[in-house]
This record gives structure tokens, C-alpha cells and sequence, in this order.
């Protein structure tokens, strides 16, 4: 521990200081400011399995996801898992997994394994876990196929509730789906982990969007599809956004 005496303005003050500038002074000198340590900025990681991202998608998925959760003061990392790039777990406050037009239970694409594996260890650290079908995957629930239905569905629908949202109880939500696929599983889910069947980060826009510049056959039935959705209801993006938010977020 130094002691060095420093004038301001006719004034004096001992300023104690160690080897990481920990200032114990209500007199700072300016030379000295830029050395005091910041508050860490709380860590996040967008996790990308969309195998079609270079095609259609290279910087869209970031953006849609950034323009929701990113605040000024959090560092958010992007990894394409479908090239086996993860991040340490070390330090880590949150990952948000993007949705992907693969099925999660075609297991011959080698990315898969290490991304169970990866999501296992994070869960065991409880590091806040927002995704869905592959989460529950690896967490001991089981995806199907929705054999029942003869396509994918696709628009915005709703889900019946309890959601509280300041002084309102919401019962029935709407929200924007585009799967072919549904989650069986039961006790895997915890207060680090949350699941949806829908995607949050989609609205109207985006999913007219993805069908537009869509190769799929049934590209204009999927259009009908949504434009029939849009009709009825009330759009609670900006609701289901916050919720999502104060999960990752601890709010």
C-alpha cells in the first residue's frame, strides 16, 4: 500500500490505492479515472442451429434477437452450434437457443451430440436456458413429429394462460408458431430453464418474411395460413417479450 500526496485546487487528500487502482478518495485525479475498474458486464450467448443460416438468414437471426434482448450494459456472444462453436460456460449468465427448420431428433448431423452435451453441463451450473424442443431433448423429454396435422402449422394462434402482466391477468395469449413438431415430456423444466412452443422473437413481418423467400411447395398455403391468422386477436409480442426478458434477466 502507497501513500502518495496530491494538490487540487489548493486542496489536499491522501489517495490510497493498490495494484487494481481501488480508489478510497472523494478527490479523484483525471490521469487516474480511467484506471477504476468498471462494473462487469452480465454475459449472455445466442446459440445459432439453423442449418439454412449462410443461405437465407446470415446476420437476420442475430438481428431479430439483439433488437429484443440486448441492453447497453450486456455483453451477448453469437456461436454457430451447427459448426460445433460453444462458449465457456465460465462467467456465463444466459443462453437464448434460436429455432431451426431441423428436426431435433435426426440424429445424423454431428453438431447435435455436442450440443446436448453442452446444454447438460450448463443446466448442472444453473445458467439461465431459454429454448424449447432441443432443450427438453436433452433434458429427458422426448420431440415427435405432429402426425396428426398434414402440414406445418404456422401463423399466430392462441394458448390459454395465467399470465400476470402488470395489473392484468392474461388468459388467452397469442403468439406466432412455425413447427411441424411437438415437446412429451414432464418434470424436466426448472426455475433456470424455461420452454415455449412458440417463437417469441417472431411476429406478423417476420414470419410473411420467411415464406416469401421460402422454396417450400406449400409456400402459398403457409402464406394463406398466416394471413387467415392475422385476422383475429390482438398482437402480445411486447408482453411476451418482457416476460422473456425478465426470466433471462432475473427482473
Amino acid at each position: 500500500m502507497n501513500n502518495i500526496k496530491i494538490t487540487i485546487i489548493r486542496k489536499s487528500n491522501l489517495i490510497n490505492y493498490n495494484v487494481n487502482f481501488r480508489i478510497m478518495s472523494e478527490i479523484i485525479p483525471d490521469i487516474l479515472k480511467q484506471y477504476i475498474p468498471k462494473d462487469i458486464k452480465k454475459r449472455y450467448a445466442l446459440l445459432i442451429k439453423e442449418p439454412l443460416y449462410y443461405k437465407e438468414y446470415v446476420n437476420i437471426i442475430e438481428a431479430i434477437h439483439f433488437g429484443i434482448y440486448k441492453e447497453e450494459d450486456e455483453r451477448w456472444e453469437v456461436y454457430l452450434v451447427i459448426e460445433n462453436k460453444f462458449p465457456d460456460l465460465q462467467g456465463l449468465d444466459g443462453i437464448i437457443i434460436t429455432g431451426s427448420s431441423n428436426t431435433v431428433y435426426d440424429l445424423s448431423e454431428d453438431w447435435k451430440e455436442p450440443l446436448f452435451m453442452f446444454l447438460r453441463e450448463a443446466n448442472k451450473l444453473k445458467i439461465k436456458i431459454f429454448g424449447h424442443q432441443v432443450l427438453a431433448h436433452c433434458l429427458g423429454g422426448e420431440t415427435q413429429k405432429m402426425i396428426y396435422v398434414n402440414r406445418l402449422q404456422v401463423g399466430r394462434t392462441v394458448i390459454q394462460t395465467q399470465l400476470k402482466w402488470k395489473n392484468y391477468l392474461i388468459k388467452n395469449l397469442n403468439v406466432y408458431q412455425i413447427h411441424g413438431d411437438y415437446v412429451n415430456c414432464q418434470n424436466v423444466l426448472n426455475d433456470h430453464i424455461l420452454g415455449v412452443q412458440f417463437h417469441p422473437e417472431f411476429n406478423a413481418l417476420i414470419l410473411l418474411y420467411i415464406f416469401r423467400n421460402s422454396s417450400d411447395p406449400l409456400r402459398d398455403i403457409y402464406m394463406k395460413d398466416c394471413y387467415e391468422s392475422f385476422k383475429d386477436g390482438y398482437d402480445h409480442q411486447q408482453i411476451i417479450w418482457e416476460f422473456t426478458n425478465n426470466f433471462l434477466k432475473n427482473k
